[in-house]
């Protein structure tokens, strides 16, 4: 039973701060794309859905969806007594669950992308392309990687030199 508890309090902490930092990485996945041209974004994201000119803004659409099958489940627990036993059943599932997530950018005379919006349940989705939403070209992740990779290979070379001294 402890062990029960246990996992469910792991699985429900991840889910936790995953929802909590989920808007945040969509902010920052999202704004790596501003000041870079549209095409670039189409190559990363592929053809968009839907192109809009809307009130003198030009707004490029993406939608994503995904739907899953929870298929259903039943939990029995048997309460032996002395006469008689008990049978306690608990079933869950059997439902869909829908996901989305629509992305929109907007982009000026230029053709650079100026302002984003999303919307949906399933933000970030990486699980639908399996595409990073974040641009290759300004992944402030993969930066932060590269500094520290760097930084270390800095501190042996340093590191050979005060030896070789």
């Amino acid at each position: 039973m402890k062990r029960l508890y246990i996992i469910c309090l792991i699985t429900y902490l991840s889910i936790n701060v995953l929802y909590v930092h989920a808007e945040e990485f969509m902010s920052i996945a999202m704004d790596s794309w501003i000041g870079y041209p549209i095409d670039h974004v189409i190559k990363n994201f592929g053809y968009p859905d839907e192109e809009k000119n809307i009130a003198g803004k030009r707004l490029y659409y993406w939608y994503d969806s995904s739907s899953t099958y929870i298929p259903p489940t039943t939990t029995s627990t048997v309460t032996p007594s002395l006469y008689t036993s008990t049978v306690s059943s608990f079933t869950s599932g059997g439902y869909n669950v829908n996901k989305y997530c629509n992305k929109i950018f907007e982009v000026d005379n230029d053709n650079k992308v100026i302002s984003w919006q999303y919307k949906g349940n399933a933000c970030p989705n990486f699980y639908f392309t399996g595409k990073s939403l974040v641009n290759p070209l300004n992944n402030k992740w993969e930066l932060k990687k590269r500094i520290k990779k760097e930084a270390k290979l800095a501190r042996k070379q340093l590191k050979k030199l005060e030896a070789n001294e």
